[in-house]
């Protein structure tokens, strides 16, 4: 099945990122997720328009808010997660999973959706 045409933009913040989603509401954000592309080929997603976040510093940040919540962004990859002392400090499990994801055998790149825990 050939692929339809889309278009691509790349931004460097999150201000930047937002503003094709008000032209574009078919437009999908793309932070490393090399799913995305391939569900597209295969008509399992439709965009007009792929936004690349992961320029941005805030697809990037991982660290702790002032409450303790560990906040991180789109496009951090696992091995950063999973080389952070403070994730394998505070949240040893995310550690293991990141691991698990993103090791050595993928090639240090998995991403871990944001739908995998609220906190």
């Amino acid at each position: 099945m050939p692929a339809k045409w889309f278009d691509y933009a790349a931004s460097r913040t999150v201000q930047a990122a937002l503003e094709p989603h008000a032209r574009e509401p078919r437009a999908l954000p793309l932070a490393g997720g090399a799913h995305l592309p391939v569900r597209m080929r295969y008509g399992r997603r439709e965009a007009a328009l792929l936004v690349d976040v992961k320029h941005s510093p805030e697809a990037n940040e991982l660290g702790c808010d002032d409450s303790g919540t560990l906040r991180r962004g789109a496009a951090v990859p696992c091995c950063a997660i999973y080389e952070s002392e403070l994730v394998r400090r505070r949240w040893p499990a995310r550690a293991e999973v990141a691991a698990v994801i993103g090791g050595i055998p993928a090639g240090r790149r998995g991403k871990l959706r944001m739908t995998l825990s609220p906190r």
